[in-house]
C-alpha cells in the first residue's frame, strides 16, 4: 500500500464562481486522449469562459471530508485555449485549485504550458493548492496556453476553477488576423511548379480543423488551389530541420465554412518527409501511421484546401513540392455583395439606377483587377471593389482577376449583373359611377411583372389593397354627397419598384325624394303647386300617365298649379311618377296621384203652393251627388234656413194677409266637389 501524505485545504467556492458559471461558457478538462494521443479535445479559441476539471464544480478540500469529482487515472491529457482576437494572449486566474498534493507531486500533477502543444515550454507545474489565487498569461507568439493533468487511482479533491480572459500580448504583437494560420486567410497556390516555404507561429484565431485525423491545430499553415486539369495529385512536405514532425489534412470544399471531413489526412508521429504518394494506399492515418497516404484523383474545377500543421514547437519550416499528372491553379477569386458571397458564374439582379458595389474576395494582401472579358478585353477598374453602371437595363458579365502577394495570377472569375428595367404602369382612367352600379374592371398595363395597389377609402366598396387587376365591383355610398377612393398602383418587377401612379373611383350617392301628398279636386278647380324636396342638388323628372286631368305628360322640376279637367261622367286620376336625379345618378322613383271628380248634379224639384196650415209634400232630392245641401231664403214659410239632404213635409205658415214664398237653393256635393245649384 502506497504511503501518501494528503494535504487538506479548506476551499470556499464563493458565490461569484457560481454566478460566472451561469453566465459564461464553461469548459471541462478531458479525461482521455483522442486517436491514441494526449490531446483530449480540439483547441478552443476564446477570450472568456470558465475552465473546470472534468468533474466540473464541486468536491471538497475539507480536513474532515476530503472528496472530489474529477476522474482517477488521467494520464497527462491536454487541453489548449487560444485567443480569438488579434494581438491578444490568453490569461487564466485560479480562484480555486485543490488537487492531491505531496512532496514532488507523486500522485496528482497539473502543468501549465506556454504555447499550443505539449512540448511547448512549461510555465508552471504543481499540485495541492499550488495555483490557488494565481494568474498565468501566455507569452508565446500564438497567445495560447495548454494545460496537462495527471491523476492517480485514488483520492480526488475539489479540482480547479479557472477564469479565462485575454489581455494584450506581452510582446506587443501576438497572433495576426491576416496570417494563413487560419483557413480564411489561406494562401493561393499558383501551379504545380509553385514550391514554397512555410513557417507558422501558432494555430491562428479560429479552430478550423476538428473533423479529421489532425486532432488539433498547433503550428498551422492553410493553402487553397483549384484543379486546372484532371489527373492524379501528390505532394511531398520536406521539413527543416528534418527532425520536425509535420502533419496535414486535404479538404475538397468550396469555402472554409464547408470543409467537412478531409479526403486525405496524416497525423503520424513521425519526423521527416510526409505527404501524398510514396506507394501508400491508405487515405487517413493517426499517430500510428508512417507519414504517407495515397495520391488522389482530382477533377478539373474542383477546389481544395490544404492544412499543413507542425506538431513540433521548434519553429521549423518546410518546402512543399507537387507530383502527379493533374495540374493546379490559383483559386478563382469570389465576389461579395452586402455580406453575401458569390462564386464564379453567379448572377446578381439589381434595379435600374440603383448603386451596387461588388467586393473581391481572395487571399490576404492580394490585388485585384476588373475586366470586360475572360481573356484580353478592357480593364474596367482595379482595387477591392467595383461598382458597375446600372443606368441601362440588361445583363452584363464582368470578370475579376487576382494577383496574390506571392505573385500568383488567377484566371478570371465572372459575375453577371442583370439590371432590371424600372417597371412602369399606364395610368388607368378615373371612374365616376352611381351607388349600386358596377365599376368597369381595371386591367393594369405596363412593363411590370406585378402590380400592387392600395385604396384610400374602402367605403366605396373596394378593399384596402391588393395585387394584380381590379375586378368589377358594386360601388357603395351610404351618404348624401359624392365620395372617392384614391387608388395608388405600384409596378413591381422582382424586387424593383417603379413610380407609383394614382387614379380615383368616385361613387355618387343615390338621391332621395320626399313623397308629395295626393290631391283630389273637382274639374275646373285649380290644383295646389307641387314643390319637390329631397337630396340637395338633385333634379326631379316626372311623368304623368293621364293628361286628361289637365297636367302634361312629363316635366322637370316642381309642378305649378293648373286647372283640373274631366270631360267624363266619372272621376279620373293621374299617377305622377317622380325620379330624383343627382348628376347622372337616378334615385328611387316615388308616385302620387291627382284625382279629378265630375261635378255632381241635382234634379230640380217642383214648386209647391199650399194654404197656411196645410202640409207640404216631402221633397226627396235626386241626382248624382252624394250630399245635397240646401238653403231657404224665407223661414216665415215654416222651413228652416238651411239643411242637408231631403226636406221632410212641414206645415206652411203665413201670418200676413198676402201670399209669401221661400226660395230653396240646393247644391249637389260629392266629397269636396260641388255641382251647379238649382232653386225652387
Amino acid at each position: 500500500m502506497k504511503n501518501k501524505t494528503i494535504q487538506i485545504v479548506l476551499t470556499t467556492i464563493i458565490t461569484l464562481l457560481v454566478f460566472n458559471e451561469l453566465i459564461s461558457q464553461t469548459y471541462n478538462h478531458p479525461s482521455a486522449g483522442i486517436q491514441s494521443t494526449f490531446t483530449g479535445t480540439c483547441m478552443v479559441n476564446t477570450c472568456s469562459g470558465v475552465y473546470y476539471d472534468n468533474g466540473g464544480i464541486g468536491g471538497s478540500c475539507s480536513n474532515n471530508n476530503a472528496s472530489g469529482n474529477y476522474s482517477n487515472n488521467i494520464f497527462g491529457v491536454l487541453r489548449t485555449f487560444c485567443p480569438n482576437a488579434p494581438g491578444q494572449a490568453v490569461r487564466v486566474t485560479f480562484p480555486t485549485f485543490c488537487i492531491e498534493g505531496g512532496a514532488g507531486c507523486p500522485y496528482d500533477y497539473f502543468e501549465i504550458i506556454n504555447g499550443p502543444t505539449q512540448n511547448s515550454p512549461v510555465l508552471a507545474g504543481g499540485c495541492g493548492t499550488a495555483f490557488q489565487g494565481q494568474t498565468f498569461t501566455s507569452s508565446h507568439p500564438s497567445g495560447c496556453l495548454t494545460f496537462r493533468f495527471y491523476s492517480d487511482n485514488i483520492v480526488n479533491l475539489a479540482g480547479w476553477v479557472a477564469n479565462i480572459s485575454c489581455v494584450a500580448h506581452p510582446s506587443g504583437t501576438g497572433p495576426s488576423s491576416t496570417s494563413n494560420a487560419d483557413c480564411i486567410n489561406a494562401t493561393g497556390i499558383c501551379s504545380n511548379g509553385f514550391s514554397f516555404n512555410g513557417l507558422s507561429s501558432g494555430p491562428g484565431l479560429t479552430s478550423d480543423n476538428c473533423n479529421g485525423c489532425v486532432t488539433s491545430e498547433n503550428f498551422s499553415n492553410w493553402y487553397e488551389f483549384t484543379i486546372a486539369t484532371s489527373g492524379s495529385l501528390g505532394f511531398t512536405i520536406t521539413p527543416t530541420p528534418i527532425s520536425s514532425d509535420y502533419d496535414f489534412a486535404l479538404y475538397q470544399a468550396t469555402s472554409c465554412s464547408s470543409l467537412g471531413s478531409p479526403v486525405r489526412c496524416s497525423y503520424a508521429a513521425t519526423t521527416g518527409n510526409t505527404g501524398l504518394g510514396n506507394g501508400a494506399t491508405d487515405t487517413n492515418e493517426d499517430v500510428n501511421g508512417n507519414g504517407w497516404v495515397s495520391t488522389i484523383n482530382v477533377t478539373a474545377g474542383q477546389r481544395y484546401y490544404l492544412l499543413i500543421n507542425e506538431w513540433s514547437p521548434n519553429n521549423g519550416s518546410f518546402v512543399l513540392n507537387w507530383s502527379g499528372t493533374a495540374t493546379i491553379q490559383t483559386p478563382l477569386p469570389d465576389f461579395q455583395v452586402n455580406s453575401t458571397t458569390y462564386t464564379n458564374g453567379s448572377t446578381i439582379n439589381v434595379c435600374q439606377n440603383n448603386t451596387i458595389t461588388v467586393n473581391a474576395l481572395g487571399a490576404p494582401n492580394s490585388t485585384f483587377t476588373w475586366w470586360s472579358a475572360a481573356t484580353g478585353g478592357t480593364q474596367l477598374a482595379s482595387g477591392n471593389s467595383f461598382s458597375p453602371p446600372t443606368s441601362t437595363s440588361g445583363s452584363t458579365t464582368y470578370f475579376l482577376q487576382e494577383l496574390t502577394s506571392s505573385g500568383c495570377i488567377s484566371a478570371r472569375s465572372s459575375i453577371t449583373i442583370n439590371v432590371i428595367a424600372t417597371p412602369t404602369v399606364t395610368v388607368p382612367t378615373s371612374q365616376t359611377i352611381c351607388a349600386g352600379a358596377s365599376t368597369t374592371a381595371i386591367s393594369f398595363t405596363g412593363t411590370a411583372t406585378t402590380y400592387n395597389w392600395t385604396n384610400s377609402n374602402t367605403a366605396i366598396g373596394l378593399g384596402a389593397n391588393g395585387t394584380g387587376n381590379i375586378t368589377s365591383f358594386v360601388g357603395t355610398n351610404t351618404g348624401s354627397t359624392p365620395i372617392s377612393g384614391t387608388i395608388t398602383v405600384t409596378p413591381v418587377s422582382g424586387t424593383c419598384l417603379g413610380t407609383a401612379q394614382t387614379f380615383t373611383i368616385t361613387i355618387n350617392p343615390s338621391p332621395t325624394l320626399t313623397s308629395p301628398q295626393d290631391q283630389t279636386l273637382c274639374a275646373g278647380q285649380i290644383t295646389s303647386t307641387i314643390t319637390f324636396s329631397g337630396t340637395a342638388g338633385a333634379t326631379f323628372n316626372w311623368s304623368n300617365n293621364n293628361t286628361s286631368t289637365g297636367l302634361g305628360a312629363n316635366g322637370t322640376g316642381n309642378i305649378q298649379s293648373f286647372t283640373a279637367t274631366n270631360t267624363t261622367t266619372n272621376s279620373i286620376s293621374s299617377t305622377i311618377t317622380v325620379t330624383p336625379i343627382l348628376g347622372t345618378c337616378p334615385g328611387t322613383p316615388v308616385t302620387f296621384s291627382i284625382t279629378v271628380a265630375v261635378p255632381p248634379t241635382v234634379t230640380s224639384p217642383s214648386n209647391q203652393t199650399i194654404c197656411a196650415g196645410a202640409s207640404t209634400t216631402a221633397i226627396n232630392f235626386t241626382g248624382t251627388a252624394t250630399t245635397y245641401n240646401w238653403t231657404n231664403s224665407n223661414t216665415a214659410i215654416g222651413l228652416g234656413a238651411s239643411g242637408t239632404g231631403n226636406i221632410t213635409t212641414f206645415v206652411g205658415t203665413n201670418t200676413g194677409s198676402t201670399p209669401i214664398s221661400g226660395t230653396i237653393t240646393v247644391t249637389p256635393t260629392s266629397g269636396t266637389c260641388s255641382g251647379t245649384t238649382i232653386t225652387f
